[in-house]
């Protein structure tokens, strides 16, 4: 019974009194302002101390819902407090904290009065303000020096993740996705996805990623860098991609099917992770095969002769060439259709506008007839016209 009143005590004892000595050992912890809205203790499952209400930083971007604290008892009344772990449970953290995390780990690591095993974040939502980013958990593991052993990042509907162990001076990074859309760039979306590579100050290389999508595969290597300005880089190569799928995550009005296959490379440069993907420049080789490209009718522009065509269909076997992008620009060069007694070359451009311009040579070659000429390709993606 004396037990059982002294743990009553304890959990509905007041502890207001002790928020200004809570908020001082936090915040000269990480060297930033920290409020605390109240603070109880539990001891029915082990000593815990639960904070609610906890803001951090001088504008208060830092916004936790719940902090529950594990310390060990014995260190309660010593000079340095030991904690065996802090959750954190709901919250947001504007985008700008980011740039502070290494501020707060070396102030940490400096100050000898606190140690931490273990720090886990629940339902965190990064607030970007440039682009939607899901609710996050976080999960870190540190020495006890404080710096970090191993480190967990995954999407809280659990989608995404991603590993990170340092080893010789660098981090290892293995990442992880399932039925997962990227936050920035055209909104793909991925099957599968694994990545493995290295980050390290200013940089991550992925050494090598694998991914399933349109029911094809992609697979290639990736340099993200940070330290001058944002900007990445990589090489990939694709195989059994479903074309009709792929164009739709990127326009409604060019339709065009088949099985593609090729290799790029893709360069993105910007003054934000949001701007990367403003201006990109991709280099890619393609060959569609078994499709059809929709909007143009080449058999019967060769028919009608001087009054050209507009729309209809053209089914072939294999359709190839190279695609740079620039600009906003999407630049065709030296595509090349087949299909059975029809063949046709030509080059082509879409302009921001989607303004079509560009020139092909049909040729209409079987036993009975032969028809060849040359096309002028203009009009928009919307209404594309074929005329001598």
């Amino acid at each position: 019974m004396l037990i059982a009143i002294a743990v009553a005590v304890v959990e509905f004892m007041p502890m207001g009194g002790y928020v200004p000595a809570i908020q001082k050992l936090a915040s000269d912890h990480i060297q930033e302002p920290v409020t605390i809205g109240s603070v109880n203790v539990s001891v029915v499952s082990g000593l815990k101390i639960h904070l609610e209400n906890v803001k951090i930083g001088t504008t208060q971007d830092v916004s936790l819902n719940n902090v529950t604290l594990e310390p060990e008892l014995g260190s309660i009344f010593g000079e340095r407090k030991v904690i065996r772990a802090i959750r954190v449970d709901g919250g947001s953290v504007a985008g700008e904290v980011l740039g502070r995390l290494p501020q707060w780990f070396a102030a940490s690591v400096a100050d000898q009065r606190v140690q931490v095993g273990r720090i886990e974040l629940r339902a965190i939502k990064p607030d970007m303000r440039q682009f939607e980013l899901p609710a996050m958990n976080v999960e870190l593991d540190l020495n006890a020096d404080q710096s970090i052993r191993s480190a967990g990042l995954a999407t809280s509907d659990g989608k995404f993740s991603a590993q990170l162990t340092p080893e010789n001076g660098v981090v290892q990074v293995a990442i992880t996705a399932a039925n997962w859309t990227p936050p920035l760039g055209a909104p793909l979306e991925i099957v599968d996805l694994t990545a493995s590579g290295s980050a390290s100050a200013g940089a991550l290389r992925l050494d090598q990623w694998e991914a399933r999508l349109y029911d094809g595969a992609a697979k290639g290597s990736a340099l993200v860098s940070w330290a001058d300005g944002w900007g990445a880089q990589g090489q990939f190569e694709f195989a059994r991609v479903e074309v009709s799928r792929l164009l739709g995550v990127f326009t409604r009005t060019a339709r065009t099917s088949g099985i593609a296959e090729g290799q790029g490379t893709l360069t993105l440069r910007g003054a934000s992770p949001n701007g990367l993907f403003e201006s990109p420049r991709a280099d890619i080789e393609f060959t569609v095969r078994r499709g059809n490209l929709d909007g143009v009718d080449l058999v019967r522009a060769l028919q009608v002769g001087r009054e050209g065509t507009q729309g209809g269909s053209t089914k072939f076997e294999e359709l190839s060439g190279s695609l740079t992008l620039a600009g906003n620009r999407y630049q065709y060069r030296n595509v090349r259709l087949s299909a059975g007694i029809l063949t046709a070359n030509g080059s082509f451009d879409i302009a921001p506008n989607q303004e079509v311009s560009g020139r092909v040579n049909v040729e209409l070659r079987s036993q009975a007839q032969q028809l060849r000429n040359s096309l002028n390709i203009t009009g928009s993606l919307q209404g594309i016209s074929l005329r001598p």
